[in-house]
């Protein structure tokens, strides 16, 4: 007898990823299926932040050289229970069994990104052994500081993949991600993928109007849209020597 009506068929192994980044509004989980050649969401959940744990972590991001190691390793491990339960009410979600799951990925909540320090270095908080015990599944994380130290900046994270899932032989290609800070990767066809970030994405809109409005972010892009180009801020923004810079390059956070 075969599978009942709706019954999904998978060929492929589950994983789950875990993701807090610079907006810093809240933790990304999503079910993929990953085949040889292919990869496919099966499920997303988004598990905001409190605003208390908000308030620490911009306390620490603006100022981190007065954090305090106590509260910084206590908040670690609160991260690591919120992303746990992120993974966790992705599986409900989903109708999924943690069994199911070969391993999570989990990239934690950046405060701290130094690459061009002597020596380079990243910190992000949410410990992935909390998020291990909690969940019962294998977590693999620090996704940063190896790239750094092979002469890498660590930032941006996704060139690897997208060689895999969009690089072709036949054609150059470009992938553009906008999310807090923007970044490009390039595809070329014989095989040299490079990385680097391009600036702003929507971190400094979300900043504007959460100070200005009230509002954690533009819905919908609705403040933006009835808005025009400042030129001349524009201009003295594009001047920024990071834009002058060769990559390898990453923005911070």
């Amino acid at each position: 007898m075969g599978p009942g009506p709706g019954t999904r068929i998978m060929t492929g192994e589950l994983y789950i990823g875990l993701m807090s980044g610079t907006s810093m509004d809240g933790i990304d989980a999503a079910l993929v299926e990953i085949e040889e050649a292919t990869c496919s969401i099966l499920q997303t959940h988004t598990r905001p932040w409190s605003q208390e744990i908000r308030q620490q972590l911009d306390k620490i991001v603006a100022c981190p050289d007065e954090a305090d190691l106590s509260i910084t390793g206590d908040l670690s491990i609160s991260l690591g229970h919120e992303f746990a339960a992120a993974a966790i009410g992705l599986l409900e979600i989903a109708d999924e069994k943690s069994e199911s799951i070969i391993a999570i990925g989990s990239h934690g909540q950046t405060v701290l990104h130094a690459p061009e320090a002597d020596p380079p270095f990243s910190i992000q908080l949410g410990d992935p052994d909390t998020i291990a015990a909690v969940t019962g599944i294998k977590v693999v994380a620090d996704f940063r500081n190896g790239d750094m130290q092979l002469g890498g900046q660590g930032a941006p994270l996704t060139p690897a993949f997208h060689r895999w899932a969009f690089g072709r032989e036949d054609t150059d290609l470009a992938v553009v991600n906008i999310g807090g800070i923007a970044n490009v990767t390039i595809l070329h066809a014989d095989g040299r993928t490079i990385g680097f970030d391009i600036g702003p994405g929507n971190t400094l809109l979300d900043r504007w109007i959460s100070i200005h409005e009230g509002q954690p972010y533009d819905n919908a892009g609705t403040w933006a849209a009835g808005g025009t180009v400042h030129d001349k801020l524009l201009d003295a923004l594009n001047a920024d020597a990071y834009f002058f810079r060769s990559p390898p390059k990453s923005t911070g956070l």
